[in-house]
């Protein structure tokens, strides 16, 4: 491997305002996109546009919402995506590259255990008009805690209704050495955000993450951004030349209810100045208009008291 190689993060159905987003985050990202299935049923074509292999990206971050204009099919000639070994077969396995792989899903534009990159998972039609949604709770003994507080935060993020929910597609103990651990849930239970970790046996056992599956948010692109930073901290060997930036906390990064907050923040900032200038104005005035009286007070009690001298 070149020494001076970058990390390289596939984004599959992200706008070009999106992909520059996480560009300008520090991120070295293309772009790419899959249409939806073309054909008869039993003989489905699903129009892609990927420059390289799909095992030539540490990361893969799949859109099941298409941005308008975007789609494959709509193009004169266009290439099967189930007819490319290079593109569908690392998808189906965890055993190479992309080593993370990141899901926003909504709507069923194929096979949805292929395009999420995640062999042991589907995703199913949620529910018509889903509109609340729980976390589950926490617990001490849970796998990489901080990626799971993260996925919680988005919960206010979430563009409703909810289109899809995600099933595994095998028992829990038979996808060992990865383990599935559902955050977001209907208020049935059907799972609407998960992520994924290995045991990393020549690493002292350690968890690492290998998938993160969010229903469509209001701003997938911020979510994104802040969901990679963090995985960059727990798997730095996948984020080549990655360099931190503080300036990622600035506004522009921040998540629409950020963004409220600080705008109330500084509505009430200026109502308190303003506030505490008028009162102060008054305060003048009182001073100006009662001044004289002071001034007489002072007197008489300066005049009091050299009588007192005086004796």
């Amino acid at each position: 491997m070149a020494e001076n190689r970058k990390h390289r993060i596939l984004l599959i159905n992200f706008s070009d305002q999106d992909a520059a987003t996480v560009a300008r985050a520090g991120f070295n990202v293309e772009q790419g996109y899959i249409g939806k299935p073309q054909g008869l049923p039993n003989k489905h074509r699903v129009p892609y546009s990927i420059s390289h292999p799909v095992y030539d990206y540490d990361v893969y971050a799949y859109s099941s919402l298409i941005p308008e204009g975007k789609d494959p099919a709509l193009q004169p000639r266009w290439s099967n995506l189930l007819d490319r070994s290079g593109i569908t077969e690392p998808l189906a396995r965890f055993s190479g590259p992309p080593w993370i792989r990141i899901s926003f899903i909504g709507e069923c534009i194929g096979p949805s255990s292929l395009l999420m990159g995640v062999p042991f998972l589907c995703t199913v039609p949620a529910d018509p008009g889903v509109s609340e949604v729980a976390a589950i709770p926490s617990s001490h003994s849970e796998r990489l805690p901080d990626l799971r507080q993260s996925i919680t935060r988005l919960k206010k993020s979430i563009s409703f209704p909810v289109g899809q929910f995600v099933q595994l597609t095998t028992k829990p103990d038979d996808m060992y050495p990865y383990n599935d651990d559902p955050v977001l849930v209907s208020r049935n239970g059907n799972v609407i955000a998960t992520y994924g970790s290995f045991v990393n046996r020549e690493d002292s056992y350690k968890d690492e993450p290998v998938y993160v599956v969010l229903p469509q948010l209001k701003t997938n692109a911020l979510a994104l951004v802040e969901l990679l930073k963090l995985l960059a901290r727990l798997r730095p060997q996948v984020f080549i030349g990655m360099r931190a930036h503080d300036w990622l906390k600035g506004n522009e990064f921040a998540f629409p209810e950020e963004q409220e907050i600080e705008k109330e923040t500084k509505k009430k900032i200026e109502e308190t100045n303003q506030f505490i200038q008028k009162k102060r104005s008054e305060k003048s005035v009182v001073e100006k208009r009662h001044g004289f009286i002071r001034r007489i007070l002072i007197a008489t009690e300066e005049g009091s008291r050299e009588d007192r001298l005086r004796r």
